[in-house]
């Protein structure tokens, strides 16, 4: 699941193709990026689990619906020859905060069978005091509702990512004006286990 569209919806989707083609649903960007391919096998088996796991909420299986950019441009990273099965869950626009959160409980049990599942978004998505300078500070908001994110994903605190609106005020307004972007976070949240940590860096 991610967060852009078409990835965002009336209803619940799980895709269900053999080959998801690329979707260009963007517009204003660079040439480059609309030259770019990535269309993974789908896995019918797993989207028909997902389906089951997701009962309770109705989900439908979309046979046309392809993989837009949101996905492709985080697997286009993690894993450029496109070669391993992916499926995309769709985020439901009438659903409360707390629902996606409890949908992203129901996957659980495929992270005990190795499925790697990822939701790409953004803590912070705005364009609120945007600025071309790369090297233009960051503004205050920004920092600060990053920062409380933060702590309650280090913390486990859930109740906070999930009512992030009430609890965080003006910065969580600039911070997150649609929460579309916002919401993967809630599924990846409802996935944490606990267990040991093994910080990760890299030198540049």
């Amino acid at each position: 699941f991610n967060g852009s569209h078409p990835a965002y919806d009336h209803g619940l989707y799980i895709s269900g193709s053999e080959k998801l083609k690329t979707i260009y649903d963007f517009s204003g960007f660079p040439e480059e990026l609309y030259k770019i391919n990535y269309a993974p096998s789908g896995n019918l088996e797993l989207t028909k689990q997902i389906q089951s796991l997701l009962a309770d909420y109705n989900p439908k299986i979309d046979k046309k619906r392809g993989i837009d950019h949101g996905a492709w441009s985080a697997l286009l990273h993690l894993f450029p020859l496109a070669d391993i099965p992916t499926v995309l869950l769709s985020l439901n626009l009438d659903f409360k905060l707390s629902q996606h959160y409890d949908v992203g409980k129901l996957l659980k049990p495929l992270r005990e069978q190795g499925v790697l599942i990822i939701g790409s978004g953004n803590i912070v998505h705005s364009f609120f005091s945007f600025h071309e300078d790369l090297n233009a500070p960051s503004p205050d908001w920004a920092i600060d509702f990053d920062q409380k994110i933060k702590n309650a994903l280090m913390n486990k605190n859930h109740d906070e990512i999930i009512k992030y609106r009430r609890l965080f005020g003006r910065s969580a307004k600039l911070s997150v004006p649609t929460d579309e972007h916002y919401l993967p976070l809630l599924y990846i949240s409802a996935l944490q286990n606990s267990g040991m940590s093994m910080r990760s860096f890299i030198y540049e």
